[in-house]
Parts: structure tokens; C-alpha cells; sequence
């Protein structure tokens, strides 16, 4: 990797112009707002020879976009750790070795979107694990292309199973969608080291309460013209945030456990979604934590709920043990039987579906 440290002036700059030009650089942003948009411009032709570059600046929040339309691949605080320098140099060589062609992004067609809501009745049946080794899994056969939600805007856990830390969270992207800004939603995701894209709770009540449903929806669907996959984890029950993406998804996924408490909450879910004409959804039910010594079969589970397993998760010590290192599964342990049921879950993700609105439309329409 060649990089290369920057001062913060024009000149030096300019004078970089005319040296042999390395794949990516790190550069102080300005204070002076005048300066730094010089700062940006020539970044900005640097970007035409190919260089990727890396700013600091102690209001990152503030110069994100104006840096992001420069070309900039991330912005960092000066006293970032060396990990997230590293994460974010790493970033910026890989985007420059890239072809041309391939460092523009384009939409999504539509027909190969996919937004997978993750729902669980209630807490403690392993949703998070459920919805994070979904995304990781495709995010290992769609680089870049996969992005993980996590809409529990309270007391989501997706950070925590990725071992992430980053600085902008929920709230910062849904305040970029409210405002139609793609490109401020971009700039504010975090990624992990398998390439995922990754949006994490909000770690304050206050910024998680201003998270509204329409601003969820508005995230989902912005989200979903850039990626191909969208796996969105959600708080256990059903509430605002919840139905918006369900009302945006192309797929739910069920999670529950084989135990009678779990089978009755399932079964309430999905009536209520039956109701809000969701549960008509490619829905994809999983069995987390099984263990066949506890009596409660298949045959019981459909006699109760009124629909199969689709895929059943044993329980699993590795599991849990990856979960507390914040490592998923399928990176930790790919061949435990644990991991092979979730890519089997992974491997249902291969066709398209219409969302919960198209799908609504068109039935009004036929009837």
C-alpha cells in the first residue's frame, strides 16, 4: 500500500500535484472554511489521477458531504484510533486499484433488490445473530453490494456482534434520508472488514426517540436503490420502525424458538401481520437454538402456527461463544452446524419479490 501523510495547506497540495502520485493520502482539512473548499478542489483532480484520499477534520459531521463530493472516502477525527486509520486507508487503496468503471456507483435495478426485514415476537430468540450472519453471508457473495440495518433503535445489538464502534449512527443516516440525500446516507456508513455496510442503533435515547417510522421508510427505500441486498434487524414485537421497513420489504424472516412460549408469540405476530396485509410476503421462518431433546416437533410447530420451518438452527456453544467475541458465525466457524443452517437461510436469497406495496396494489388492482 502506498499512502501518504498531507499538511493541511493548499501548497502542499499543490506540490503533490507535480511528485509521483501515491494510491491514497491522508489530509488535515482546514478550519477556515475558504481554504478547505480549496482543499477539496484539488482533491477533486487528484480523484481524476486515480489517488483516493482520507480527511481529518474536527468537526467531521460538518464537512462529510462536501468531502464525500470530493472524492473523499472518509472523513476521521485526528485522534481516531490506528484501527479505524487503517480501516479507513485500506478503504481508500481499494477503491483506487479498482477499475474506473467500477468506482461509479449505479442504481440498483429494481428487480434484483432485495430488503429482508428480520422480525422476532419477542426477545431472547437470537434475531440479532439471525440477521447479522444473514448479512454477513451476503455480503460474502455480493461485496459492497449488502448492507445490515439495525432498527432497534434503542437497544440494538448489531455493533456489538460486528465488534464495530463507529461514530455516525441511525439517527445521522435517517436525518440524511429525510432530506433526499443519498449521498449524505453514504457518507455516514460504517463498514465492517468483510466489506459489509453497516448502519448501527443509536447509542443515546434522545437521538433514538427521533428516529420516526417515516424516516425508517425513507431510509429502507434510499438504501435500497443502492444496494442489492438490504437486511434490516428489528426490536422484538412490532412497532413503528418495524412496520415501515416491513411495508418497504421484498422477504420477512420469522425467528422464534421451538418452545411453546415462542410458538404462541409467533403465531400473534403473525396474525397482527396478517391483518396490515404483510404476512402474504415471501416470509422465511427460522428455528433458532434447537434442540430435539425438548420434545416439541415439527409437526407441532406447523399444527400450531399453520406454516413449516424453513430453516432450523441447532442450538450451538461456538455460536455463542462467536457472539460474545463479536465475530459472526459464519466467520468464526463456518462448517459448525450452526453455520451451515444460516447459509442455508443465506442460499434462499437467490430470486427476486416485489414489495409489501407493489404487492398490495397489484391485489387491489385484481380484485
Amino acid at each position: 500500500m502506498q499512502a501518504s501523510g498531507v499538511s493541511p495547506t493548499q501548497r502542499s497540495l499543490a506540490d503533490l500535484e507535480d511528485a509521483e502520485l501515491p494510491e491514497a493520502l491522508v489530509v488535515r482539512l482546514s478550519d477556515d472554511e475558504e481554504t478547505r473548499q480549496g482543499q477539496l478542489q484539488r482533491l477533486e483532480r487528484l480523484l481524476d489521477e486515480g489517488v483516493r484520499s482520507v480527511a481529518l477534520s474536527d468537526t467531521p459531521t460538518d464537512v462529510a458531504l462536501a468531502a464525500l463530493r470530493a472524492g473523499v472516502v472518509d472523513v476521521l477525527r485526528p485522534e481516531a484510533d490506528v484501527a479505524e486509520y487503517r480501516q479507513a486507508l485500506l478503504r481508500a487503496v481499494d477503491r483506487a486499484t479498482r477499475l474506473p468503471s467500477t468506482t461509479v456507483d449505479a442504481p440498483v435495478p429494481e428487480a434484483q433488490r432485495r430488503v429482508i426485514v428480520v422480525l422476532a415476537p419477542k426477545g431472547g430468540v437470537g434475531k440479532t445473530t439471525v440477521a447479522t450472519n444473514l448479512a454477513l453471508g451476503l455480503a460474502m457473495r455480493a461485496p459492497e453490494r449488502t448492507v445490515l440495518v439495525d432498527l432497534d433503535a434503542q437497544f440494538g445489538d448489531v455493533l456489538t456482534s460486528l465488534n464495530m464502534f463507529p461514530e455516525y449512527r441511525l439517527h445521522d443516516m435517517t436525518t440524511a434520508a429525510l432530506a433526499g440525500d443519498a449521498l449524505g446516507v453514504k457518507t455516514f456508513l460504517a463498514r465492517h472488514e468483510s466489506g459489509l455496510a453497516v448502519i448501527g442503533a443509536s447509542d443515546h435515547p434522545a437521538q433514538a426517540d427521533s428516529v420516526s417510522g417515516v424516516a425508517a421508510s425513507r431510509l429502507v427505500t434510499l438504501l435500497a436503490e443502492s444496494f442489492q441486498y438490504v437486511v434490516v434487524d428489528t426490536a422484538a414485537g412490532i412497532n413503528d420502525l418495524t412496520l415501515a421497513a416491513a411495508d418497504a420489504a421484498t422477504d420477512l424472516v420469522l425467528v422464534t424458538t421451538l418452545d411453546v412460549i415462542g410458538i404462541r408469540a409467533l403465531r400473534r405476530e403473525m396474525e397482527v401481520l396478517d391483518q396490515l396485509s404483510l404476512l402474504h410476503l415471501p416470509r422465511h421462518v427460522v428455528v433458532n437454538r434447537h434442540d430435539p431433546r425438548h420434545g416439541i416437533t415439527a409437526a407441532d410447530f406447523v399444527a400450531n402456527i399453520g406454516a413449516g420451518i424453513d430453516v432450523q438452527v441447532p442450538v450451538s456453544k461456538v455460536a455463542l461463544l462467536a457472539s460474545n467475541q463479536g465475530i459472526p458465525l459464519l466467520s468464526a466457524a463456518p462448517r459448525d452446524p450452526a453455520a451451515v443452517a444460516l447459509t442455508k437461510l443465506v442460499e434462499r436469497f437467490a430470486t427476486t419479490a416485489r414489495t409489501g406495496r407493489q404487492r398490495r396494489r397489484d391485489k387491489k388492482e385484481n380484485q
